[in-house]
């Protein structure tokens, strides 16, 4: 773990994923901190397996202004989640040398 940590400035922790609760409560809290809050749930307990051994997790944090200013590049499409719903949530949509295009 401490490769992880030193090579790749990543969270390394040990769980018990026959605990789903306490592991996705983990996840969670480390999620939502590393997003600084716009990520509050990554996972339900009963998305993780309960004889899991690795569970790799990556968040990214954006702050940009290009919303504001480029709000012509995007449009409203479905979304699928995890657990089957769709959900209606803006896109930056690229083809080719250009953003936008669809």
């Amino acid at each position: 773990m401490e490769v992880i940590r030193s090579d790749f400035s990543a969270l390394a922790k040990s769980v018990n994923f026959a605990d789903r609760m306490s592991t996705a409560k983990t996840i969670n809290t480390d999620v939502y901190r590393s997003s600084k809050g716009l990520i509050p749930e990554l996972l339900r307990p009963f998305e993780l397996p309960e004889r899991g051994s690795v569970a790799l997790v990556n968040t990214v944090y954006m702050k940009s202004y290009w919303a504001d200013h480029c709000s012509f590049f995007t449009n409203g499409r479905r979304f699928r989640c995890s657990t089957g719903k769709a959900v209606f949530t803006k896109f930056m949509i690229r083809k080719g040398n250009k953003f936008g295009e669809s």
